[in-house]
């Protein structure tokens, strides 16, 4: 059984953080390990940087989301039409017969 102390606790937490929110191992270590001295201006600089990094992430993993999202509303609305679409006459506007999941 191994022991740890309460600021090795808090650097993994923060090392899941970072890395859920998309950043590589290496820029985490490379934030991590910027010899900051431990002053308090110094660790609050650091969780600033950090809290922004963050934030944008999150930007850009909600705006991917809402790009996937619309490309999504918009294959409903073709797939939609094929209800009402006789298959035989099937307009040119229509999506392919063979990208319909059978």
């Amino acid at each position: 059984m191994r022991l740890y102390c309460e600021s090795d606790v808090n650097r993994v937490k923060l090392v899941r953080r970072l890395k859920n929110c998309g950043m590589s191992l290496e820029d985490i270590k490379a934030l991590l390990d910027s010899g900051e001295e431990n002053s308090r201006k110094a660790m609050v600089e650091k969780t600033l940087r950090i809290l922004q990094i963050e934030e944008e992430q999150n930007r850009k993993r909600i705006d991917e989301l809402k790009k996937q999202d619309k490309e999504r509303a918009e294959i409903v609305k073709l797939v939609e039409k094929c209800l009402s679409c006789d298959f035989q006459t099937c307009p040119a506007e229509c999506i392919p017969r063979t990208q319909i999941i059978q």
